[in-house]
């Protein structure tokens, strides 16, 4: 065991020393140990394995991340079982980074992190179903997660018309700027999305004691899929129901400057929070200067936008691009933002205008 541990801990320091790839394989040779020491099967290898997933995205080796998040759901399901609530929060963790993956990337290969979010998203709602009832607020998180696996899904069918069985060509790797609205809403996506707001409403109306907020966050999100796929009055309609639902509520200036104080960049993400392995004092110490972000930084453009009270882009001004005079970077955000739809800000109860909103934006693929 003391050896093992002492693979463990080489592997934090050398994680946390930015030296990613000989920290991968030192949590190896810390898992080999633990499975003959403690079974093959054994949760001691957790963290481990979120050390590898953290080295792995590091490097941007997102597919053998995928792998040892794979790993890691095998072990615990192995040992509570596969119908185990005690899965779902790791189920919910591992299908927003599958998400989140896609959202950066969005090839054609990348439809593997639309399949397992959304398998892990139906499997998380049935098991919660199951021990909590059908009206759980448990249920919400995983609902709207799945409503954004349906979106995410309905783009990469616009993106890729030939992995759906459409005898359109469209070449390996090709991503374009802008979506059919109609084209959109095609197929069962959409109707998907707007079954799992349309449930989580349901949810809230069965909770009379659950938070004000957290139902207009839900009329907000609703509005946001309607906008989304094209239905600007039934957006509209959304979000003046968010603001009817906070009425008589001491907080509600603050709570509706939180929903729609700015514009909102749509599909919103849900944060995720990362668990990392456990770095104890004189590993953390090896590099006291460390504040837990990547070595290497993205390329980005900050902006600021003129957004139209319909969620539109009009004006772009450039503000800063990193690296400077990349070729073809600032034109490719451009092209990505006149696409794009936001929720628009609102005031005294009306979406506006809004005038030189800051943003920074990662270069879209």
């Amino acid at each position: 065991p003391a050896l093992s541990e002492l693979s463990f801990g080489l592997g934090n320091v050398l994680l946390y020393n930015y030296r990613y790839a000989e920290a991968i394989s030192a949590y190896k040779r810390s898992i080999h140990l633990h499975r003959i020491n403690d079974g093959i099967y054994s949760l001691s290898q957790a963290p481990m394995l979120r050390g590898m997933i953290k080295s792995h995205i590091e490097l941007g080796q997102i597919k053998e991340a995928s792998q040892s998040y794979h790993q890691l759901y095998w072990l615990h399901a192995k040992t509570y079982g596969a119908k185990d609530p005690r899965l779902i929060p790791l189920m919910d963790e591992i299908g927003q980074w599958h998400l989140k993956a896609y959202a950066e990337t969005g090839l054609q290969e990348d439809i593997y992190h639309l399949q397992t979010a959304s398998r892990l998203y139906l499997s998380a709602i049935a098991l919660t179903t199951e021990a909590l009832g059908s009206f759980s607020l448990q249920l919400v998180g995983p609902l709207n997660n799945l409503a954004l696996t349906s979106y995410y899904f309905a783009v990469h069918r616009w993106n890729y018309p030939d992995a759906w069985g459409n005898n359109a060509s469209s070449p390996f790797g090709y991503r374009s700027f802008g979506h059919s609205e109609e084209t959109l809403r095609r197929g069962n996506l959409y109707l998907n999305g707007l079954k799992s707001y349309r449930k989580t409403l349901d949810i809230f109306e069965n909770n009379p004691d659950a938070p004000a907020e957290d139902k207009a966050a839900t009329h907000a999100q609703l509005g946001d899929w309607y906008l989304l796929f094209g239905y600007q009055d039934l957006a509209m309609e959304a979000y003046h129901q968010a603001h009817s639902t906070l009425r008589g509520i001491e907080q509600k200036d603050v709570i509706l400057e939180t929903l729609f104080g700015t514009p909102k960049m749509l599909p919103i993400i849900q944060q995720q929070t990362f668990k990392p392995p456990s770095v104890d004092s004189s590993a953390q110490r090896k590099n006291p200067e460390h504040d837990d972000t990547s070595l290497f930084i993205e390329p980005y453009v900050k902006v600021a936008i003129d957004v139209t009270p319909e969620g539109r882009v009009i004006k772009i001004d450039i503000l800063k691009t990193y690296p400077e005079n990349a070729p073809g970077l600032e034109a490719r955000v451009k092209r990505s933002l006149h696409v794009s739809k936001f929720r628009p800000r609102f005031a005294d109860g009306h979406a506006v205008l809004t005038h030189d909103y800051p943003i920074k934006m990662l270069t879209p693929n």
